[in-house]
């Protein structure tokens, strides 16, 4: 009689083993099609694009005296990503010129500060400056007055 109620519980243990390893398997995979299909909620994926210091941004050009400043690029995609960037200057007219043009591969979660300084041939030269993430199509700007 001893043997036999052993032997249930045996049984018994196996079977709410066997069914634990079961779900615990299963739940990958129903995990799998939750978030395959979008019912499962994910985290925003986005890049955050800001001036250093945007309050002492330049608001004047100064013919053969450079102006300089500072942008930031922080990936929050959740995996690495490569960042392409232009930078220009845009006159009234609409005319641009090019300050610098690079990319940069950062990390999830990682970030840089790029400086940028150029030189201009004449002062007062109304515009603005454009930093642009040509692969998301992300700008930020500041202008520059006519007059310092």
């Amino acid at each position: 009689m001893r043997s036999r109620t052993v032997i249930i519980v045996i049984v018994i243990f196996a079977i709410v083993l066997g069914g634990s390893f079961y779900i615990y398997q299963k739940q990958f995979t129903i995990s799998g099609v939750l978030t395959s299909a979008n019912l499962i909620p994910q985290p925003e994926r986005f890049t955050e694009l800001y001036f250093e210091n945007a309050s002492t941004l330049p608001n004047a050009t100064v013919a053969l005296q450079p102006i300089s400043f500072s942008f930031d690029i922080h990936n929050v995609e959740y995996a690495t990503t490569t960042y392409p960037y232009e930078v220009y200057f845009q006159d009234a007219q609409g005319a641009m010129t090019m300050l610098a043009q690079n990319s940069v591969t950062l990390p999830a979660n990682g970030s840089t500060v790029i400086s940028v300084s150029y030189v201009f041939k004449t002062s007062n030269e109304p515009g603005r400056i454009v930093v642009d993430l040509t692969s998301l199509n992300q700008q930020i700007d500041f202008l520059l007055a006519g007059k310092p």
